[in-house]
């Protein structure tokens, strides 16, 4: 179940590409984005953003930020 606002998929997948340019490896851009509330999990979609507060599915990972 992904997020009813159209608008934060989008300012998430901004932040996540925006963090994975900083970041040296896939695992210092995961702790990154825990940093900011999300984590990576793979489903059998392929794998989503989820908030870790509530444990929501925000959107889809974009393929060339998957691993």
């Amino acid at each position: 179940m992904f997020s009813a606002n159209t608008n934060a998929p989008l300012r998430v997948i901004e932040m996540m590409r925006e963090e994975r340019r900083k970041s040296l490896s896939h695992r210092e851009w995961t702790h990154r984005l825990e940093g900011y509330g999300y984590a990576i999990k793979s489903t059998s979609r392929g794998q989503v953003v989820e908030s870790l507060s509530r444990r929501i599915e925000i959107c889809a990972v974009p393929p060339e930020l998957c691993i």
